[in-house]
């Protein structure tokens, strides 16, 4: 990084967004902490998304924009994002969610002072049918517990790269942001650390991907298996453990 490199990289993948990108976009250009860049990732979109994204990209320098020729999953669109990215730090916002204005200051602030280099926290769970309600998730979160339940919001997520380095999704179409999480704690021994702040909103639709259950139980094993290396009863056992959690404690 040199001395014009932003202090915070934005990650966001758009595929097809038309429908809530304009409202993403904004939540993200109105931090009150404005030391950024906004790094966009389209993979072939075929609305208007493209249309969207070019109109914000001429008002605001600070957006960049990544056109790509055919679609990606999620992670895989996060991951090209990342390798361009030139910020310290590296947060996620998806393109049907959005921040509070202050959540950048807030938690960089949050960060510096407890000197974490993970963070995430709570936030608002909006539906299609327009019923809201919140999460909340653990304080501090170890490798150990994390592997209970994916506690973690990714549009809350930021990370320190002077001490984890770039950390990429694998390229899976599901729970590709919890086997990372498990992988960054995992590797570096460090506990993640809950801001405390509910500062942005999660837009869920009936055709989310983690709407998938039993094809997400399903990879929820083989991740267990193989990048966690455990045996077939061990990843059972933390199989019903997120179902457990999901159903009864809402995690």
């Amino acid at each position: 990084m040199n001395g014009n490199s932003p202090l915070v990289s934005i990650i966001m993948p758009a595929y097809n967004a038309e429908r809530h990108i304009a409202v993403s976009l904004e939540s993200a250009l109105a931090q009150t902490m404005d030391d950024f860049e906004l790094i966009v990732v389209n993979p072939g979109s075929t609305d208007r998304t493209s249309v969207i994204l070019e109109q914000f990209a001429k008002k605001d320098p600070r957006i960049k924009l990544v056109n790509l020729p055919s679609r990606l999953w999620a992670g895989e669109a996060r991951n090209e994002g990342i390798k361009l990215a030139s910020g310290r730090y590296i947060a996620f916002l998806d393109s049907d969610d959005s921040w509070l204005s202050t959540k950048l200051e807030r938690q960089i602030a949050f960060m510096e002072e407890k000197k974490a280099n993970f963070s995430y926290g709570p936030y608002r769970v909006i539906y299609e049918n327009g019923k809201e309600t919140s999460f909340a998730p653990p304080e501090k979160l170890t490798h150990k517990k994390l592997l209970h339940s994916n506690y973690i919001g990714t549009l809350t997520v930021v990370y320190d790269t002077a001490s984890l380095g770039k950390r990429l999704f694998p390229a899976t179409k599901l729970c590709e942001d919890y086997a990372c999480w498990l992988e960054i704690l995992r590797d570096s021994r460090c506990s993640a650390l809950s801001v405390g702040q509910c500062l942005a909103s999660y837009r869920v639709g009936s055709s989310s991907l983690s709407s998938h259950k039993l094809e997400t139980l399903k990879f929820l094993f083989s991740m267990y298996r193989k990048q966690e290396k455990m045996g077939v009863l061990k990843s059972c056992f933390y199989v019903v453990s997120v179902i457990f959690n999901k159903v009864f404690l809402k995690y």
